[in-house]
Formats: C-alpha cells, structure tokens, sequence
C-alpha cells in the first residue's frame, strides 16, 4: 500500500497541531496525509436517547469540522496529497484499527495530567500501548518551533507559495538496553537521517545507595561503568544505520529526566514501547507514560516489531 500518515482531528487546538506535524512528516515521506474525525455518541443517549434530528445535528458538525481543516492544509499544500475520513466510533480504536498498516498516527496530546490522564483515559495513551505503528504525540506548544509551517490559516497573498522544508532540531531517542530501545534506536536514525539532522542517544542511570553497603562506591562505579558500556552500544548501533552525526548522552538520573531535560523546542523524542501484554506500559511512573506526561516537544512511540 502506498505511505499513509493518519492524523486525529477533533477540532481541540492539540489536535490541529497534530494535523499540522503530520503534513510536514509527510512532506519529508512524500506520504500521503488520512485526516480522521471520529463521530462519537455522547454518554448521555444511553440514558436518553437523541433524536434522529440531534444525531444528524452531531454528524453533520463533525463533518464540517473535519472539512475545514482538509480546506485549509489542501490551500497551504495544494500538492500534498491529503484527504478527510468521518468514522464512528471513539477515537481510540478506530484509530488504532485505521492506521494498522500506517507510516505513523499522530495525536494530540490530551489535556489530563498525572494519574487523571491515566483514570480518566487519553487516546494518546491507548495508542502507546496498542498501536502497531509508531505513535506520534503532540502538544499544542509545539505547533510552533517544532518545524510546523502549517499554521491552518490562509496564505497571507495570492502568489505562488513554495513549501519549505520542516525545522527540526535534534532526534533524542531514548536506550535502556533492551529490544523495544534498539527498535527505537533504529527507527530514530531512520528519521535523523531523513531529516538530516543530528541523532542523540539518551541513557539515564541510577545507582540505589544503602548506608550499611561499605562497598557502595565501588559498587556504584560499576553501575557507571554498565551504563556507558549500554550507551556505547546503542550509539555503534545507531551509527551503523544513519549517516548523520550521532551524539551519546550519559546522565544519572531517571529516564524520564534523562529525556525531557535535554529536549529543547525544535527536538523530537523516540522512545520505544515494551512488548503488548506487558503491564510495564500502564504502570504510573513508566518511562513512556512520564516522558508523554512531562516533555514539552513531540513523542514519537515506537511499537516493537517482534510480538511475544
């Protein structure tokens, strides 16, 4: 099938973000953008159901939401191959089901944070943990300085408009050692290297001190020295994929910190997702779920290719 990017669009200022990040991730693919609005049924028909007239009402808003938006990217993008999908359904499973065979789906970060986002559910959240395809997050902050030259507003003149490439920073791609980063790893030279732009392999260490361990330091010493062995390791790796420059990044800290103190506006993250099944990725405090609670720039989530 040819390169697909599918975008969620809701009309919510995040989701209009992750419309205009997926039309650049698709300029740099030569891909083709999927815009899907999902129509929902409010809670409340299950307890009075809506009339005919009220639900046409709801389809037909949802319809015009979504064409606006297809309006506008198709004028700022006349050559970009783009087109709008109105399904129903809640957002988290027709866009898990629609982007199956996707390059990435992109969503808007949700608007719960901490243990909220997780009890209250955020569609970005479901993804990471069930998608087969990567998963991209964006926040609204970051429609800006992330590389974004679709602002969702007309052009300014009537000349030809020439579509510049996007602005990005640095790919920072987080390794711990395990097969889920080395996937990460070599998803995000592939992206570094399509953007030509720098890659930087982040590895956050911590040493668990005890007072009654007189051998701690040497102990910790050797933690040091596993640490940077890992790093150097994923940084060969990353470096036997991409051509362009790679730069590793030791810091004791958690990773979650590793990551998200090094990003700065512009940088994208990648972080790999552990394998469907494991509960690693729902646990409050997970590396996945604190870097897409904390980081400020787009989340890419990197599903692993080989299930259990």
């Amino acid at each position: 099938m040819d390169h697909e990017i599918v975008v969620g669009y809701d009309g919510s200022e995040s989701s209009r973000a992750a419309v205009d990040w997926a039309v650049d991730a698709a300029r740099l693919r030569s891909s083709r953008v999927r815009i899907i609005a999902c129509l929902e049924v409010p809670f409340t028909t299950c307890i009075a159901p809506l009339s005919y007239d009220a639900l046409a009402g709801i389809a037909a808003a949802t319809e015009e939401l979504a064409m606006s938006v297809l309006r506008q990217v198709r004028q700022q993008h006349p050559l970009l191959d783009v087109f709008v999908d109105v399904l129903d359904g809640p957002a988290t499973s027709v866009l898990q089901r629609e982007s199956k065979d996707a390059d990435i789906v992109v969503v808007g970060a949700s608007g719960h944070h901490g243990a909220a986002a997780l009890w209250l559910g955020s569609t970005a959240r479901w993804l990471a943990r069930h998608s087969t395809c990567p998963v991209a997050v964006i926040r609204k902050e970051t429609s800006k300085g992330t590389g974004s030259e679709t602002s969702c507003e007309p052009p300014r003149n009537d000349g030809p408009q020439m579509a510049l490439p996007p602005r990005t920073g640095r790919v920072l791609v987080g390794t711990d050692g395990s097969s889920a980063s080395d996937e990460a790893v070599l998803w995000a030279a592939d992206e570094a290297d399509r953007r030509g732009v720098e890659l930087v392999v982040v590895h956050g260490w911590s040493f668990a001190y005890r007072p009654v361990d007189l051998g701690s330091a040497q102990a910790r010493d050797f933690t040091h020295l596993d640490a940077a062995e890992l790093l150097d390791r994923s940084v060969e790796l990353a470096r036997e994929r991409c051509g362009v420059s790679v730069t590793g990044v030791l810091r004791e800290a958690d990773r979650t910190t590793a990551l998200t103190a090094l990003a700065t506006p512009g940088d994208i993250v990648v972080l790999g997702s552990p394998h469907h099944g494991q509960v690693t990725s729902t646990l409050i405090g997970s590396t996945v779920n604190g870097v897409l609670e904390r980081s400020a720039v787009p989340v890419i989530i990197v599903p692993p290719t080989m299930p259990l």
